[in-house]
């Protein structure tokens, strides 16, 4: 659902997205690798007093400490990686040539990945690692810059030094070739919050990957511009994006 006042100075919309968990499943799935000869990945590295020790050092041949043997593992026949629902309310806010983006998602499910992994006296075990999503809350800011540095426009040259953008500066030096225009810097990011599901791990790292995410965590950040060559050419060039990759361009030509 959209609406949009006289101008498009306001907009809010609704969207909904219903997501189905993705399994996949391979009987054959195994690893192999080579360890060295001490290392016991059964093991604990704070065992108990009935289990086993993940660095076994009266394994260790100290004439030939770097001895290794092979080893094959089960992975698990399947993993399951869920996906949750979700329904997003967004605005955007007309401010002259600039714009207010901002976003409310609202989450049903978890964003997680369990499967089976190796084996407990020949039971696989299970482990299951995500997040529960509650909400999530996003925000971006599209300013307008103008097309030809002059007068107070040499003022922005730090933001579009933070911005890298060394190209749009040359082809704004040759405007009149290049016909530069319509040059755009937009920043945005998100929060998210919900619990942390973290079960089946090892002990050493359970506490670590629950701490790491339960709570708050940022889903995005981006910065990244665009602008017009030569009427016809839309340039846009992605900074910094997380989780993409950093430096992306794209270069679309529009027919006539």
């Amino acid at each position: 659902l959209r609406y949009a006042s006289p101008g498009e100075r306001l907009v809010l919309s609704v969207a909904g997205n219903w997501a189905q968990d993705t399994a996949l499943r391979d009987p054959a799935a195994f690893a192999e690798g080579h360890l060295p000869l001490f290392v016991n990945l059964s093991g604990e590295t704070d065992p108990g007093p009935f289990e086993e020790e993940l660095l076994d050092v009266e394994r260790l041949n100290l004439a030939k400490p770097n001895l290794t043997r092979r080893t094959s593992d089960s992975l698990g026949t399947s993993v399951v990686f869920r996906q949750p629902s979700h329904v997003t309310f967004g605005m955007d806010i007309g401010m002259g040539a600039h714009t207010l983006t901002a976003n409310y998602v609202l989450y049903g499910g978890e964003l997680s990945l369990e499967g089976t992994y190796g084996s407990d006296k020949g039971t696989p075990k299970t482990f299951r690692v995500g997040k529960a999503l509650k909400y999530e809350v996003r925000a971006g800011l599209d300013f307008r810059f103008p097309d030809r540095m002059r007068g107070a426009a040499w003022l922005l040259l730090p933001v579009r030094l933070l911005f890298l953008d060394l190209d749009g500066l040359l082809f704004q030096a040759l405007g009149g070739v290049t016909g530069y225009a319509d040059p755009h810097y937009t920043i945005g990011g998100g929060l998210a919050s919900g619990t942390g599901v973290v079960q089946g791990v090892e002990r050493n790292v359970e506490e670590d990957l629950f701490r790491l995410l339960d709570g708050r965590v940022p889903t995005s950040l981006a910065l990244a511009r665009r602008y017009t060559l030569l009427e016809r050419v839309d340039v846009g060039v992605t900074v910094l994006g997380v989780p993409d990759l950093f430096f992306r361009t794209a270069v679309t030509y529009r027919l006539p």
